[in-house]
């Protein structure tokens, strides 16, 4: 019977360690949204750069969710002429559980030849950039260019291999 015991016991130690491990790893967006943890509405507060898109996040579980946003995330428009969005900040942040929450998110449009986003046009969350994308908004990030326009046109010289040429100092 102690045996029974003990073995019970340590079942759930080891279960309440791994559910508070869990709790306090923040997973990202995209991985929420597939387990279906997380219904996400993404809409864009129109213009190329700076806090273009609101996220609507409603948490359907019953536990707190720990999530991230990743510099170098792609949001996919919704419409086929529209830019999409290259996320530009890293955010780390909760949804308690059952609850809704509004985050503002900082990006820059990564598709030259598609026209700047409406005000309330519909996203969603895509995949990670390439890797030179994805170094680039590391980069946007860590120095905090969310708003400068020659970061903009640095985005679109690699996602549309525009000339170097077309970079200009436009923040002055």
């Amino acid at each position: 019977m102690s045996f029974c015991k003990t073995t019970v016991c340590m079942l759930i130690a080891m279960n309440v360690f791994t559910n508070s491990i869990l709790a306090n790893n923040a997973i990202s967006l995209e991985d929420a949204v597939k387990k279906g943890f997380l219904k996400l509405v993404i809409k864009s507060r129109g213009g190329y750069t700076g806090d273009v898109i609101e996220m609507k996040l409603q948490n359907n579980s019953s536990q707190k969710l720990d999530l991230n946003i990743e510099a170098g995330r792609r949001l996919d428009s919704k419409i086929s002429t529209e830019q999409d969005i290259l996320v530009t900040q890293s955010q780390d942040f909760f949804v308690n559980a059952k609850q809704t929450r509004t985050l503002m998110v900082y990006g820059m449009c990564c598709q030259a030849h598609n026209s700047c986003p409406r005000n309330n046009s519909d996203y969603s969350i895509g995949k990670l950039a390439d890797s030179n994308l994805v170094k680039l908004a590391n980069f946007i990030d860590k120095n905090k260019y969310y708003t400068n326009f020659t970061a903009q046109q640095a985005v679109w010289v690699v996602s549309d291999n525009k000339s170097l040429a077309s970079i200009t100092d436009g923040d002055k």
